[in-house]
């Protein structure tokens, strides 16, 4: 029984959480570049990438308080995001989904088999090409945040249930 403690206090939290009158969601988006780019984490590699082995994703949680304020954290499968991409993104999540900058947390799983990622890196060097796919990830994180926001749901939990934007 001591094994699954843990698991019955997160299911209790989740169940007093939606008592509180907060309300969640989450999504997902595909932000794989769609063309060859230069990978992050490969300081020899003196090409771009030669194809795809698995996608990566942008996720986020968003959490609305009793008050209305919706707060979300965007987790992005690069290995880093420069303040320019940053800024890039929190500006796309307050335009078109109301979350100011001070309510949005980017993290990222610092991956070195994804993509050099950020507006500024290596700009020069990779041409036309790259940084427009550069500017695919942005676009798509941005919309992961507004899918997370637009399906904002009461929590609950019950055996064998799925998120809706699973």
């Amino acid at each position: 029984m001591k094994r699954y403690a843990g698991l019955f206090a997160l299911l209790a939290g989740w169940q007093a959480l939606a008592q509180t009158g907060w309300e969640a969601g989450v999504a997902k988006a595909v932000i794989t570049p769609r063309e060859p780019v230069w990978m992050a984490g490969f300081g020899s590699r003196n090409r771009p990438s030669e194809g795809v082995r698995q996608d990566i994703y942008a996720r986020a949680l968003a959490l609305k308080d009793t008050s209305g304020k919706t707060s979300v954290i965007l987790t992005l499968d690069l290995v880093a995001v420069d303040r320019r991409m940053a800024d890039e993104v929190a500006a796309r999540c307050l335009a078109r989904f109301g979350v100011p900058w001070d309510r949005l947390l980017l993290n990222v799983s610092h991956t070195h088999s994804g993509p050099v990622a950020g507006l500024d890196q290596r700009r020069e060097a990779m041409g036309w090409l790259a940084l427009r796919n550069l500017l695919w990830a942005p676009w798509e994180a941005g919309e992961a945040c507004g899918m997370a926001v637009r399906i904002l749901v009461p929590p609950s939990w019950r055996p064998g249930a799925t998120w809706p934007a699973a």
